[in-house]
């Protein structure tokens, strides 16, 4: 029985690994643009939200420059058709998530050097702070100054950075054991001496 299991878990991940992109959850701005045959086109709202997560998975592949360029997009190329409407008003709001979203992404895998922390700066540098329609209905706000605090945060939290602070948990952790023996060995003693 286990080995029937096993190899059905052996054939679905092989699967998994030879299908297409879309099959394994990574979502392409040409995925936006023109879904496979059995799905019918996007509507412009659906294109916004999907260029958003297109943004995400360029920048979990850490292609930067196309996950830049494609939260730059959802305004470009979809909002800049609604300008007076509310679907150019989510198209900045979810731009504006875009850019915090992968400047954390950016910040957390290249953590261990100064040009990825100054790339995702540079991100959050390009998030609009005052948006003329922003009102209760469009979504959570993100600012400038949001952005660039997580960027820190992460980049501090570093593994190199952590690691090599004397002031993370992991050092009382390295002590612990060391605490635990005297603390064993003194109450060992105290019995003897009884």
């Amino acid at each position: 029985m286990r080995g029937l299991f096993a190899l059905g878990l052996t054939i679905l991940l092989l699967f998994g690994c030879t299908s297409s992109n879309t099959r394994l959850g990574l979502t392409t701005k040409g995925d936006c643009d023109s879904p496979q045959p059995p799905k019918l086109p996007l509507r412009d709202s659906e294109k916004i939200s999907c260029y958003h997560l297109a943004a995400i998975t360029a920048a979990y592949m850490e292609d930067d420059d196309t996950a830049l360029g494609t939260c730059t997009d959802i305004v470009g190329e979809i909002g800049s058709n609604h300008k007076n409407d509310d679907l150019g008003v989510q198209a900045e709001t979810e731009r504006n998530l875009c850019y915090f979203d992968i400047a954390k992404i950016i910040a957390r895998q290249n953590s261990t050097d100064n040009d990825g922390e100054q790339f995702a700066l540079n991100v959050c540098s390009n998030i609009v702070d005052s948006n003329p329609y922003s009102h209760s209905l469009t979504g959570a706000q993100v600012t400038k100054d949001t952005c660039v605090n997580e960027v820190q945060k992460l980049s501090a939290v570093s593994m190199q950075q952590y690691y090599g602070s004397q002031n993370n948990i992991c050092s009382l952790a390295l002590a612990l054991p060391l605490i635990l023996g005297f603390a064993l060995f003194e109450t060992t003693k105290s019995r003897k001496m009884k």
